[in-house]
């Protein structure tokens, strides 16, 4: 499961260490599905991960939350 904290109140930098890269480049989200669905068929992706808006409707902070305290690994 993704950590919804390892950047937050940190400076790029730190978020690289953290995540063991050589170097870090932030993307607009906009501008990663365009590069993604570009020369292909595909017209949406499901985006969760980097929005936060889930196609459920159905997960809240409070939820993510619960998810965090009770995952085993």
């Amino acid at each position: 499961m993704p950590d919804r904290h390892v950047a937050h109140g940190r400076r790029i930098p730190e978020v690289a260490a953290e995540l063991g890269a050589d170097h870090l480049i932030y993307q607009e989200v906009e501008d990663m599905k365009a590069a993604i669905v570009e020369g292909s068929q595909v017209t949406e992706l499901e985006m969760s991960c980097f929005t936060g808006e889930y196609v459920t409707g159905t997960v809240t902070p409070e939820y993510l939350e619960w998810v965090e305290r009770n995952q085993l690994s």
